[in-house]
């Protein structure tokens, strides 16, 4: 039952509020009576999600309640039960740090109004069907997924989507259905030691994909030997900033670089097998701000050639 799920969550944000209570950091911000305070508040909703337990269906306004509640912060242990799924109301849904989350509940489409979610699981497949009908989601987290080597194909229910963010997984690439993706504006990849992320235009993609991402972020992608010209090229007029950080096995910026129009902000670091900037770097006339770091082949190929950026305003390079 969902009242089971909310008075699990509720005991232990008590036990968290407790420790707290009392010690060193809340007497010194000042903080203990607002404490003792919320530790009253969740001591009553514990105490009415304990009436509901007893009553189970009895009580219809408690129901209608809890069928309301707007998030949920879940600390699963290796399964959560399919009733979760009932939440319709819900928007807020953490499974962040559940590392022995075996698998996430079969109807997670029907929760229909989620808007963020942060997930950790041992799965290595997201089911189809899944989180990729959730039209109202706005932020998609997938944090610690050591076992993940693939995301579901069918992202393009994701129609709400604004901000995609992938940390610590076992992916090998991305779907190419990312480009049905028309809100995302910000794509966050860090630390996903097999990823490559070659995604090129395929058929008409080159004359009628219009994305709209402003800003685009990777790091630590050991595997990485190509950028995705399907969503950066896909976004030229929008994409504002890329920062790539920390990919040792990029050798090469692709040529397509220079149609990104709409670039302010290029920042790249640690990258210390590239060697040069690609030609055409001139057509970038908006660009403001280009910072290269522990990449010292680079850095002296822009001293040697200052032809490329010498209209760029703010230029940071190696010593």
């Amino acid at each position: 039952m969902a009242e089971s799920i909310v008075f699990g969550t509720a005991t232990e944000i008590l036990k968290k509020i407790g420790s707290l209570v009392g010690g060193e950091l809340s007497l010194l911000w000042n903080l203990d009576s607002d404490l003792r305070r919320l530790q009253g508040t969740m001591s009553a909703i514990k105490a009415v999600l304990l009436d509901a337990e007893t009553k189970q269906t009895q009580n219809h306004q408690l129901r209608d309640w809890l069928g309301k509640l707007k998030d949920v912060f879940y600390d699963a242990e290796d399964k959560l039960p399919e009733s979760i799924c009932q939440l319709h109301k819900l928007e807020t849904f953490t499974l962040y740090g559940c590392y022995r989350l075996k698998k996430l509940p079969r109807n997670i489409r029907r929760m229909i109004s989620l808007r963020h979610v942060e997930i950790t699981t041992k799965e290595r497949y997201l089911r189809e069907n899944g989180i990729g009908c959730l039209s109202s989601l706005r932020f998609l987290y997938l944090s610690g997924c050591g076992n993940l080597v693939r995301l579901f194909e069918g992202m393009q229910g994701l129609t709400s989507l604004r901000r995609l963010q992938i940390e610590s997984c076992s992916l090998t690439s991305l779907p190419y259905s990312i480009k049905y993706l028309k809100r995302l504006e910000k794509v966050m990849i860090s630390n996903c030691q097999e990823l490559n992320l070659k995604m090129e235009f395929q058929g008409e993609d080159k004359d009628n994909l219009c994305l709209g991402v402003r800003k685009f972020i990777i790091e630590g992608l050991p595997s990485l030997v190509d950028l995705p010209q399907l969503i950066l090229q896909g976004s030229a007029n929008t994409l504002q900033c890329i920062m790539i950080e920390d990919c040792p096995k990029l050798v090469e910026l692709p040529e397509w670089l220079q149609n990104l129009t709409s670039l302010q902000t290029l920042e790249i670091l640690n990258c210390r097998s590239l060697s040069c900037l690609p030609e055409g770097m001139q057509r970038l006339t908006v660009l403001r701000q280009l910072k290269i770091q522990g990449c010292p082949a680079l850095s002296e190929s822009c001293r040697r050639d200052q032809s490329k950026i010498a209209h760029v305003r703010e230029v940071h390079l190696d010593e």
